[in-house]
Parts: C-alpha cells; structure tokens; sequence
C-alpha cells in the first residue's frame, strides 16, 4: 500500500546533475520578472475596467482638437483657379455668335519633347546596351498603346454631334 506522502507528490524532488554548463544564481536573473510598479498598476487597471474614470476627463483627441482649433486658418498664398462644370458642354454645344470664348486651356508645348526622346538622348542609362534595350521596351509598348486606342475605336466609334460615326484621320474617299 502507498503512503500519503506517495499519493500526494507522484515525482519526487532529485537532484538532476547538468552536463557541461550548469545554471548558475545570475542566470535566475534573465529569467526572472521584473518588479511591479506603480504605473504597471494603473495600466492593467485600465485594461481591467477602461470605462471606469472616462466620464470625468477628455479623450487625447479632443484636447488636440481643442488646441489646432486656436491656431490660425491656413489659406494657400496662391487660389487655384475655381473649378468650371461646364467645361464638357462648352465643348459640345455648337458655337452661336453671342457665346464668350471656349475656357479650354492651351494645348501643351511638349511638342517633339517625348518620353521616348528622353529616354535615348539622355544619359540615363551608363550602358549602350540597355539604352537600346528600354528604347526598344517603350517603342513596342507604343505601338501596343495604339493598337489597343484603335481596337477601342473599334468597339466605340468617336461621333460627331449629328451621332455619324467619324472616319479615321487618314481616310481618303
């Protein structure tokens, strides 16, 4: 029959020897936890209950709030220039002698200044080899751009105001 002492404690305290590096008192150090202070308390409890105090002090947003509102209004040095709806329909409706000039803008002065150009005149790449091998990368996703506007041409005419369809620009009757 088992003692009380047996049953109670099923593995017996013994004295297991460490081969090569034993643990030493400083090692307890690193494992143990650190002490618990006054701000470690205040933090669990208000993980604990957060809604305890919240009815007698202001979130950090609103104080925040509170001082950007004493600052000054920021305006830009410079307005931008208001914002025209109707741009669209000055463009479509057909041209009567009491309407003011159309407010398009002008049309842009890159002229022969392209991405392509930039790109073989410049002295961006160091390598002869892979100038010509991006030259060629932009001129094939060029040609693709076009293909793919003709091909979506294709699906969708562009009109005129009558509703015909336009033919392309190199047309000849």
């Amino acid at each position: 029959m088992t003692t009380w002492a047996e049953r109670e404690f099923l593995c017996k305290e013994r004295h297991t020897a460490w081969p090569g590096f034993s643990p030493r008192a400083y090692h307890k150090l690193a494992v143990a936890r650190p002490p618990c202070t006054d701000i470690k308390i205040k933090v669990r409890q208000k993980l604990r209950c957060p809604w305890e105090d919240t009815s007698r002090w202001h979130i950090w947003g609103y104080h925040t709030w509170l001082d950007v509102g004493r600052l000054p209004p920021l305006f830009p040095s410079r307005p931008d220039i208001p914002y025209d709806s109707n741009v669209w329909r000055w463009i479509t409706v057909p041209r009567t002698y009491c309407m003011p000039q159309l407010p398009v803008p002008p049309p842009s002065e890159m002229d022969g200044n392209t991405y392509l150009k930039f790109i073989a005149q410049g002295a961006l790449f160091l390598d002869k080899k892979r100038t010509e091998r991006a030259v060629a990368q932009i001129q094939k996703e060029l040609q693709e751009c076009k293909r793919l506007k003709m091909m979506s041409e294709c699906r969708a005419p562009p009109i005129n105001s009558q509703g015909n369809i336009l033919p392309p620009k190199d047309f000849n009757r």
